[in-house]
């Protein structure tokens, strides 16, 4: 297939630590061109995942950045933290992209680095680049190439976990309470010892979840990202740094660098380096100015290359045996460019699992389905792109309720954290542990990426993990992404936006800043679209750099509170006059209650004659139309957030709508039934 490029630089760094700032801005500097992608939502993951807020007793900030990110005091904050990086890379005039996981490497004829493929919310795209620093946490990309790595230890490893706030964590641990506090909260460094049978995410994410448990306190109000622990199965580099560490000054380059692959660094603990030297360069000032070293050689070595020549994705063209089954995804490209397409042949993809059941997105409808999947004995797994279950009601900050019907499961989770407002930490964790006690698997910080179809049948879904890109097979896929990126990627038909013309008729979005123990704050000022990676990168960055100004502003959310998302086609879709009428389904899946709290301009005329965002409705929903999240974007009036409404539910597509392949009723059937009639009142 063709990948469609993204960019053509002299340098990629694939990882959003501060090292990896620190080597964009120091190679930019020396003269190169350079394009960084993140995984996470924001740059700075080293210190803000991990909550490795502060400096030891002697560390002091030299270089400008890091006197930036600390200030005079030991402790910063996680905003603090994210605007600098991204003040950094944008004075420098770098590009760059969060959301992004780097997943394979581009070799060129020789097999040496030329470049990575990543994948977003646009699809999967490409980056030619004359050297490639590997800066994410597993050397996802070194992994990818002809790097010697060393075997993985089995067994019990010590591993770090921070939680802020509440009672200090119990049940055998050792750990030190902080001479820092977070906004007036006690901090806590707890350390446990876990059980990692192989290297697999599936084993690591298994043990996060049991110290996530272990962890958990009543009042707490944040906690790491991430277990922070030292790796095993390193590179085997050109050298071997043993300890002591020599200091970032000091130390041999060629530790980060493999044997067999040129134009490639390692910039994370994968190094070759000993475990306790590791830890010394793990340190936030360290780190950066190890950052800065590797930016200044890695711009040197891309000097000394003209061009590059043909490239092609490493671990390509291997002999393959027959199958029926298909990786779809979207190969449409980042935004339009001109730079062209990789072609790329078949390549084996690991299978990292198979359950009977995966949730793609844990927010505020996957969690609960996933949960409602273990309840029925199916061995399911949760795929979630952040580290916190509930979507738009715990991570995106909308704490409390609109209106909608609190009975079943809803009555269920008010009786445990609260209701009509609630903690967030404390819905996440309800959730999160629910799962847990079903015997379900949570994969947190994995991104559904595409999907495996044999025929017109899902089988799977294509994850990008932090350790890489891989297939989960499944007997049922639910799509909970929010944007029904799986639905969209296996074929099925979808559209945006609930304007039937066309026009700027699109919901309103927010994205909320967040002080330690916020639970409601409800945004709403600006337009995007949640299937465009650039477009979300743009509004996190303008916002994260605007709310930074307030100097009593901790962090910003991970989430962005978008109403109007791409939405699947259903084999029925609502209509104003549906929910008016109170028209009733012989397969009714959920039945809401909220008022028409739109955030656009409707396209119902029944809306322009009177103004019904006054009355409350009551309305069943039914099966063909409703697909998780996926159906109608944003979890709004109608599920009962205090936020807005699905498309669906504002009148989108009402009888008489003249949009081309769209027929009276609002099915995309070109006047017949798409494979069912639709049901009598």
């Amino acid at each position: 297939r063709q990948i469609p490029v993204a960019a053509d630089v002299d340098i990629v760094i694939a990882g959003g630590s501060t090292a990896a700032v620190s080597a964009a801005v120091e190679a930019k500097r020396s003269g190169a061109n350079v394009y960084l992608v993140a995984a996470r939502p924001y740059v700075g993951e080293d210190l803000c995942a991990t909550q490795r807020l502060w400096v030891e007793e002697g560390e002091v900030p030299r270089s400008d950045l890091a006197k930036r990110i600390y200030g005079s005091g030991r402790a910063t904050t996680p905003l603090r933290v994210k605007s600098e990086m991204d003040r950094a890379l944008l004075q420098a005039e770098i590009p760059y992209l969060t959301g992004c996981y780097a997943t394979e490497m581009l070799v060129d004829e020789t097999g040496d680095a030329a470049g990575i493929v990543m994948v977003n919310r646009s699809g999967r795209q490409a980056i030619r680049a004359k050297v490639v620093i590997d800066a994410t946490r597993h050397a996802v990309i070194a992994r990818q190439g002809a790097a010697t790595f060393r075997k993985f230890v089995p067994g019990k490893r010590p591993v770090r976990f921070i939680v802020v706030g509440g009672k200090k964590p119990t049940g055998g641990l050792r750990g030190r309470m902080l001479n820092v506090t977070f906004n007036s909260h006690l901090v806590h460094e707890c350390t446990i010892s876990v059980s990692l049978p192989d290297g697999s995410y599936a084993s690591l994410a298994r043990a996060e979840q049991a110290v996530r448990t272990k962890t958990f306190a009543k009042g707490m109000v944040d906690m790491s990202e991430t277990l922070l622990f030292m790796p095993s199965s390193t590179l085997v580099g050109r050298t071997r740094q043993e300890a002591p560490w020599p200091g970032a000054a000091a130390c041999d380059l060629a530790s980060f660098t493999p044997k067999r692959v040129d134009r490639l660094y390692v910039l994370s603990a994968q190094a070759d380096i000993e475990q306790s030297a590791a830890e010394k360069m793990l340190r936030p000032l360290e780190f950066m100015a190890l950052g800065q070293r590797i930016g200044r050689a890695a711009a040197e070595e891309a000097k000394k290359l003209d061009k590059l020549g043909s490239v092609e994705l490493a671990g390509s063209n291997r002999r393959l045996g027959p199958t029926r089954a298909e990786v779809r995804e979207d190969l449409e490209g980042l935004r339009p460019s001109d730079l062209g397409a990789i072609r790329v042949a078949p390549r084996i993809l690991p299978i990292l699992g198979a359950y009977d059941v995966v949730v793609v997105g844990g927010g505020t409808s996957g969690a609960p389905a996933g949960i409602a999947a273990a309840r029925q004995g199916a061995r399911t797994l949760v795929i979630e792109y952040l580290d916190e279950l509930g979507g738009v009601g715990t991570a995106g900050l909308i704490g409390k309720y609109w209106y909608g019907l609190r009975v079943g499961f809803t009555k269920e989770i008010d009786a445990a954290v609260g209701a009509p407002g609630w903690k967030p930490v404390a819905k996440s964790e309800w959730f999160r542990q629910e799962l847990q006690r079903l015997g379900a698997d949570v994969w947190f910080r994995s991104f559904g990426c595409g999907a495996l179809v044999e025929g017109s049948q899902v089988k799977g879904v294509v994850v990008a993990t932090p350790q890489g890109r891989g297939v989960v097979l499944a007997e049922v896929v639910i799509d909970a992404t929010g944007n029904s990126d799986v639905a969209h990627c296996a074929g099925a038909a979808t559209q945006f936006s609930i304007s039937s013309h066309g026009s700027l008729s699109v919901q309103l979005a927010g994205y909320p800043h967040r002080n330690l123990g916020d639970s409601y704050n409800n945004t709403c000022f600006t337009m995007v679209d949640d299937t465009d990676a650039f477009d979300i990168w743009h509004l996190m960055t303008y916002n994260r750099l605007k709310n930074a100004s307030k100097k009593k502003t901790y962090d910003m959310a991970q989430l962005v509170d978008s109403r109007d998302r791409r939405r699947i086609v259903g084999d029925y879709m609502m209509t104003t006059q549906d929910i008016l009428s109170r028209r009733t389904f012989p397969d009714t899946v959920s039945r809401h209650k909220s008022n028409f709290d739109a955030a656009a301009f409707p396209d119902s005329l029944l809306l322009l004659i009177k103004d019904m965002k006054g009355p409350v409705f009551e309305a069943d929903v039914p099966l063909p139309l409703y697909a998780s999240e996926g159906a109608g974007g944003h979890p709004g009036g109608w599920a009962g957030h205090e936020h807005g409404t699905r498309r669906h539910d504002t009148g989108a597509h009402a009888a008489g709508s003249s949009e081309p392949g769209v027929c009276g009723r609002g099915c995309r059937c070109d006047g017949r039934p798409n494979g069912r009639t639709n049901p009598p009142n």
